[in-house]
């Protein structure tokens, strides 16, 4: 049989890549007999049929327990490792970062095209997707299959889908404990670095993409990472993710320290391949720095991994 193969329109791919850019104790008791103990977790009772309002803000509604997930996100992929429910998963995306033990796991496609016939014949009652893939939306509904869109903005938006997919899989309880580990990192580094002065903040160039060159604004994840990493990010002043950032910003801007996901930049700024950037601040002090796209591009609790490693780029005293 033929692969049938979904396509959505070309702006969503650079999206895509750039997506390929969180002791009491009380008195004694006798205890003259043994006492049985209750294994009932209602923390972790869900009823069933279960409705919510996914990023998109459609109603979906789940019958019963999925026991076989499907999913065209990364960042859902992380949230459902997170979770423990990695024994669910019957498929994912190209982009997804599996364990060793699960990279046989059928591929999907990804933003632009999904393998529909090979979802259908892994028999999944529920996907979960990213936003944009209408197409993809309309070939599920024909089949009846429940599918979820997850698109987290910010941090409290990563918590939230966390909250949703556990209490979709059952494990509110699990769900809770994640976020409660991603709020604990979040407050471990802030307090840090919340007590240094403006000058000791190094202003921070976050490199999305190289041509044309961009970067995130004010209020994006990444201006959430650098702040609470203790650094000033060099867009700040800026609304919005993928800002276009020229030269001549850079210059303005004049980093103390440069971090991006791209090899490339690594070795044109060993080289002397980008004279315009000969003179900043974090260049000539040798401060430029790769780091892994599939952390950093991801709004999954991952991303917790990243903030640790921002701080420790921008203040390694603080961890020696």
């Amino acid at each position: 049989m033929p692969i049938r193969r979904i396509g959505i329109p070309p702006v969503l791919l650079l999206a895509m890549i750039l997506l390929m850019f969180v002791g009491c104790s009380g008195p004694e008791e006798e205890a003259d007999e043994p006492v049985e103990e209750d294994l009932t977790d209602e923390e972790n009772v869900v009823d069933y049929p279960v409705t919510m309002t996914d990023d998109a803000g459609r109603e979906v509604e789940v019958s019963a327990e999925p026991e076989r997930v499907a999913s065209f996100d990364p960042s859902s992929t992380d949230i459902l490792l997170y979770l423990e429910k990695e024994e669910h998963l019957v498929g994912v995306d190209d982009y997804s970062t599996l364990p060793e033990e699960m990279e046989g796991l059928p591929r999907l496609g990804g933003a632009v095209s999904q393998d529909v016939e090979t979802l259908l014949a892994l028999q999944p009652d529920l996907v979960l997707v990213g936003d944009g893939m209408d197409d993809l939306m309309a070939a599920l509904s024909e089949e009846d299959i429940p599918a979820v869109v997850v698109d987290p903005e910010s941090f409290s938006d990563i918590s939230a889908c966390v909250h949703l997919i556990a209490k979709i899989m059952a494990v509110p309880e699990r769900g809770e404990e994640v976020v409660q580990q991603m709020e604990q990192k979040v407050q471990e580094i802030s307090e840090m670095t919340e007590e240094m002065e403006a000058e000791e903040r190094p202003v921070v160039f976050y490199e999305v993409w190289p041509n044309p060159l961009m970067t995130e604004g004010e209020d994006s994840l990444i201006d959430f990472l650098i702040t609470s990493a203790g650094g000033i990010n060099a867009a700040g002043d800026e609304a919005g993710d993928w800002i276009e950032f020229s030269a001549e910003d850079l210059v303005d801007s004049d980093p103390d320290v440069i971090i991006t996901p791209f090899s490339d930049t690594i070795s044109e700024l060993d080289r002397g391949d980008r004279p315009d950037w000969e003179e900043l601040s974090a260049v000539r002090s040798d401060r430029y720095y790769r780091v892994d796209s599939g952390v950093f591009g991801r709004r999954s609790p991952r991303l917790m991994q990243g903030l640790e490693e921002v701080a420790r780029l921008l203040h390694p005293d603080l961890f020696e």
